[in-house]
């Protein structure tokens, strides 16, 4: 054999091994790290492979608005997170003190090689006697999709922290799937390079209040990585499964089924022309529009609010309308039940019944969202007067 051919063979070979745990390793990601105002996190390190591992975790503060920076937690076992050694079958512990009265949180990015596990323990000091609340999350690869379970019933709150670990600002896009089949969709928009933002669901989402279901959070540029976890009644916290995926979303990805979302029209401004030119800008404060849904659409929709027709004069609104229709993306509404009253000329200051009514809503976007811009019409007569006014203002779906 050529001798120089024998010795380059073994400097190859010699390489590919020095450069083997160089290429080996991978990134995984702990969306949520918390110290003080009663929680603290310990992070564990186990290297299940028979070699021993080097590791090493970068952590992020939240510093607002989804913003980040470098971040040292102050955890005691150790002084620094990077290049952690970690023996065949081994594994190391650390935590953060939890004493500090403010809560500062943010995220890690864990760089390892296969086999190694980290994983987050969460403790939430409680009082009056109570037992810590423990929580888990354990660190995985981001991914383009992640499905998430909720739990925002009565008593109960699903919290959860997205991270971007790209260097590049992403709009996270959040389709919901209820128990009962209702679908609707979301945003949260600009969550910058290494940015992280956590939140309550139904705090973040009003559309779910109530419901049980699954959130599909997805961006089309990068990636993210979520850790979610469920408080019950009693405050107690457990975590909940994230699953990350590929592809097209899934939720949405065929029409809708099930009932219409319930709607309602919330900070209107309406401009009212009567046709005997008493008609005047009028403001309406607190005026909403609730749908009153039923299998397979609504049997009608309920108005109410006070109205300012002048700077001196008010009048106050509660409608009952029997029926509700939907063509496009326009609400019609209409056929009076009941009217509490209605001051239908402020000159004379007389109340005067409606014999009828009439409204068309249309939402922007209309049913596969939770929340957007709204414009319509609202028509009352009584007798030969007619009101009309041109409303525009948003819509919550529930």
């Amino acid at each position: 054999m050529n001798m120089n051919r024998t010795i380059r063979f073994a400097i190859v070979a010699v390489s590919a091994v020095l450069l083997l745990p160089l290429l080996c390793q991978a990134q995984t990601y702990l969306p949520q790290i918390a110290d003080g105002g009663n929680w603290y996190t310990a992070v564990v390190v186990v290297n299940t492979t028979t070699a021993s591992a080097n590791a090493s975790i970068s952590f992020f503060q939240d510093t607002g608005n989804g913003g980040t920076a470098a971040w040292n937690p102050p955890f005691l076992e150790v002084s620094s997170t990077q290049n952690l050694t970690i023996p065949a079958g081994g594994t190391m512990y650390m935590h953060t003190p939890g004493t500090a009265a403010a809560l500062t949180q943010g995220w890690g990015q864990v760089t390892a090689p296969p086999g190694v596990v980290v994983y987050a323990i969460y403790t939430f000091e409680s009082f009056a006697g109570r037992p810590n609340q423990d929580g888990t999350s354990q660190a995985v690869a981001s991914a383009t999709r992640v499905l998430v379970p909720f739990d925002a019933t009565a008593g109960y709150s699903t919290g959860v922290s997205v991270i971007n670990p790209t260097a590049n600002s992403e709009t996270v896009s959040v389709n919901f799937e209820t128990d009962s089949g209702v679908i609707s969709q979301s945003q949260i928009t600009s969550l910058p390079s290494n940015g992280q933002l956590a939140f309550d669901m139904a705090t973040q989402f009003p559309g779910i209040a109530g419901h049980r279901g699954l959130a599909e959070f997805y961006v089309t540029g990068g990636t993210i990585s979520i850790a979610a976890f469920r408080i019950n009644p009693t405050l107690a916290l457990t975590s909940l499964p994230v699953v990350p995926a590929s592809g097209p979303p899934v939720i949405g990805s065929s029409a809708p089924t099930g009932p219409l979302l319930q709607f309602s029209v919330v900070a209107a401004t309406v401009d009212f022309t009567a046709t005997d030119g008493s008609g005047v800008t009028s403001v309406a404060n607190s005026f909403q529009i609730a749908g009153l849904p039923n299998q397979g659409g609504y049997s009608g929709a309920v108005l109410s609010g006070s109205i300012f027709y002048t700077p001196t004069q008010a009048f106050f609104l509660l409608i009952d309308f029997d029926s509700v229709s939907l063509t496009g993306q326009t609400f019609n509404i209409g056929g009076v039940l009941f009217l509490y009253s209605y001051e239908l000329n402020p000159a004379s200051g007389v109340k005067a019944n409606i014999g009828s009514g009439f409204a068309t809503l249309t939402l922007t976007p209309q049913q596969s969202a939770l929340q957007g811009a709204v414009t319509g019409t609202l028509t009352f007569s009584a007798g030969t007067t007619t009101v009309t006014g041109t409303l525009t203002g948003t819509y919550v779906a529930n």
